[in-house]
């Protein structure tokens, strides 16, 4: 009689050997566990260390383009106030040969501290506007053929925004008179009136702002070397207290701006006007280095725009950025 051969299942083995086995397989599978915990957590580090890294350069994008046009404003401001005495052209030169300048100083500074490429170019002026401007020491009177102490710098037919009104009054020629600056917008105005302090013996200068039917304000401005800056479109001035209701802060353009006893202040002024650059405007002369005009007119730019670029292993970024000089957005 012949039997069946008993099957080879294991179970004919020693217990101490099934017992190895079994801790092998087990240290086996853990092991592959580990492994494969470790791979997984390399590629998450691996692919969160990445995210971070853009997140960090987009955020350097962003910084860059905002302080690029922040500079840019003030470059152009400086620019603009910096002479009088020019062209368009010769405008235009001196813009772009400034942003270039600031180009290069950035340039070397992102290079010195990692692979980044930076650029900033000046791209083009949208639009020239007009600076009325008094460069020397003289009386607020009208400049034209027959002086008057009562005209219109701005007059009510030709209305117009205005981003910049700055007074360099020279404390020791103004008197104890009141010399008055109207200034009326949208729908409102505001009426500026100085004069010297203490009888025209003062080292302040006395100022009242007025609406049409309000004292808003009534400050001394202490002078610095005789002299008293007053930002009338801001509304502050060149002396700790002297602050008041500026141009920006309470009316709407356009504006018209006229002067009253101007025979009473001295000094300097400068205003910013929207109105576009005409080299055969009427109103005043065109600044000149020759002039003899007390009062004359040079171009600015308003408005413009810078292009930017930022380069890095793992960011690529052009942008036209609009600068604004003057007025809303500025």
């Amino acid at each position: 009689m012949v039997t069946g051969l008993p099957r080879n299942d294991g179970s004919g083995l020693p217990s101490d050997r099934r017992g190895q086995l079994l801790l092998v397989g087990a240290l086996v599978i853990a092991l592959v566990i580990v492994v494969l915990a470790m791979v997984v957590n390399t590629v998450l580090f691996t692919e969160n260390a990445g995210a971070e890294r853009v997140s960090a350069e987009v955020e350097g994008v962003d910084e860059f383009a905002f302080q690029a046009g922040k500079t840019s404003r003030s470059i152009l401001l400086r620019v603009n106030h910096g002479t009088h005495d020019r062209s368009v052209d010769q405008l235009q030169e001196n813009v772009t040969r400034s942003i270039a300048g600031y180009d290069d100083a950035l340039a070397r500074s992102h290079v010195m501290s990692g692979t980044t490429y930076v650029n900033v170019s000046y791209n083009r002026t949208f639009h020239n506007g007009t600076r009325i401007v008094q460069s020397e020491d003289g009386n607020f009177t009208s400049p034209h053929a027959t002086p008057g102490v009562d005209w219109s710098v701005i007059s009510s037919g030709d209305e117009t925004d205005v981003g910049w009104f700055l007074l360099n009054v020279n404390l020791r020629n103004t008197t104890a008179g009141h010399a008055w600056i109207n200034v009326t917008g949208r729908s409102e105005e505001l009426d500026f009136r100085m004069n010297r302090s203490d009888g025209g013996d003062g080292t302040n200068l006395s100022l009242a702002v007025y609406n049409s039917s309000t004292d808003l304000d009534s400050v001394n401005c202490t002078s610095s070397g005789g002299r008293v800056l007053l930002d009338i479109y801001a509304g502050t001035g060149s002396s700790e207290g002297c602050s008041f209701t500026g141009i920006d802060e309470y009316l709407g353009p356009r504006y018209d701006v006229s002067v009253a006893d101007g025979d009473n202040v001295a000094g300097k002024y400068s205003i910013v006007t929207n109105s576009t650059w005409n080299a055969s405007f009427a109103s005043f002369d065109r600044c000149r280095a020759t002039s003899a005009d007390p009062v004359c007119r040079s171009p600015v730019v308003w408005n413009g725009s810078v292009d930017l670029t930022y380069q890095s292993p793992t960011v690529q970024y052009t942008q036209q950025r609009n600068v604004t000089v003057y007025g809303e957005g500025s």
